[in-house]
């Protein structure tokens, strides 16, 4: 694998232009472990990077590697459908690599009534709350649309649960590049 680290002025001469995963590639020190829970969120197309994550995820739990706990909330319209390496994540899912939750838009009564993902990641607060106090890092990947639903049901989570003190925008917006990250699209 190759990467580099994007870290340069910005194109409006204002402040600094830091890529979407820099921040966490430059904070990697030699003799890091995977010891940081993960929580995935994505729709549609928006899985394409967690595929890489749980993949790893399941080349070191083929090596023997003791992994800190992971979930993904994928949304899409219909399993059978657009439901995109569901045989890879439920095959994860059995190997205990991942957790797996779905929405599915066309057909919520097959994700247990998650029509999308922030749906799931509602009913699913309690862990969100767990993982989150454990120091989980959030990833959220998919339309600009998604990423707003998804903050916005993540801010009332944490806010819920008394992890966050004032303004819950202004404080997620200063978690950013810290506990999460983003890639939106349109």
């Amino acid at each position: 694998m190759n990467f580099s680290i994007l870290d340069v002025p910005s194109f409006a001469h204002e402040g600094r232009h830091i890529g979407v995963a820099s921040s966490y590639l430059a904070s990697l020190q030699s003799g890091d472990t995977e010891s940081t829970s993960v929580i995935m969120i994505g729709a549609g197309s928006g899985l394409a990077p967690f595929r890489g994550f749980v993949q790893q995820r399941s080349a070191l739990a083929g090596n023997g590697v003791k992994l800190p706990e992971a979930c993904l909330f994928h949304g899409c319209r219909k399993p059978g459908f657009d439901d995109l390496y569901a045989d890879e994540l439920s095959s994860w899912q059995d190997d205990g690599v991942v957790k797996v939750y779905h929405a599915y838009s066309r057909a919520p009564e097959k994700a247990n009534g998650h029509k999308y993902v922030q749906d799931a990641l509602w009913a699913e607060r309690a862990q969100i709350t767990e993982l989150w106090q454990r120091g989980a890092k959030l990833y959220i990947c998919g339309s600009h649309k998604i990423g707003s639903a998804v903050a916005e049901v993540v801010q009332k989570i944490l806010s819920s649960a008394n992890l966050v003190h004032g303004d819950a925008k202004q404080w997620w917006k200063s978690m950013r590049n810290v506990r999460y990250a983003v890639d939106m699209f349109d």
